[in-house]
């Protein structure tokens, strides 16, 4: 984690024309995949909302000398911290209960620009990310529980993401954009005593992009 912290704070220093500064913040839909040690699945597990933020950084790939959200360079590197809440709820007739965790996470993005224009933008990007629990609570009918306890919800998840964006421009270095996408995550030291977990989100954003040089 350390590394990839020095990686992102190198890429910050990095003095190229194009760079943009961005934030956005927005919907999660998640859904848990969640395997017991019998291989069983629990089809009581429904999905639900959560949110998250990401702030960032970009800088362009192609060589292109770009000022102004009017003149985007085509192909980008974007960097960014992220806060997400993976959420679920369950149970039957008898039994409620639900999950709301919050994960800290790194990540980074290819971001390729199929259309521009002085006025609209529309771009694909994808990438991965490196995301671990901050905060998690279990609740079973009347009863909370910790998750920061439960070795399916700790270490490092990766992260691959894919979607799209619309970015629209409202000032010569300012844009405001939309966008949604589809996101895995994947626990990388893989199952804990035969159980795994896995969170499958589709992530719906609203942000800001202000170019910098």
């Amino acid at each position: 984690m350390k590394y990839l912290i020095n990686i992102f704070i190198i890429l910050l220093s990095i003095n190229i024309f194009g760079q943009h500064a961005y934030f956005n913040t927005g919907l999660n839909m998640t859904k848990f995949d969640y395997k017991n040690s019998d291989g069983d699945i629990n089809n009581n597990l429904k999905s639900s909302l959560g949110s998250h933020f990401e702030i960032g950084y970009g800088f362009p790939l192609d060589g292109q000398r770009s000022r102004g959200s009017r003149a985007y360079s085509k192909l980008k590197l974007k960097g960014g911290l992220s806060i997400s809440q993976y959420n679920a709820t369950g149970g039957n007739t008898f039994d409620n209960y639900d999950w709301k965790t919050q994960y800290l996470g790194l990540r980074a993005h290819v971001e390729y620009y199929l259309l521009r224009n002085d006025n609209f933008s529309s771009s694909v990007d994808g990438g991965f990310g490196i995301e671990t629990l901050i905060n998690g609570k279990q609740k079973i009918g009347g009863t909370t529980y910790d998750l920061s306890e439960n070795d399916e919800f700790k270490g490092l998840f990766l992260t691959p993401k894919l979607g799209v964006n619309l970015i629209f421009n409202v000032a010569e270095s300012v844009g405001l954009y939309g966008g949604i996408h589809f996101l895995r995550s994947l626990r990388m030291k893989g199952a804990v005593n035969g159980e795994s977990l896995s969170f499958n989100t589709t992530q719906i954003s609203f942000g800001i992009l202000i170019q910098l040089y």
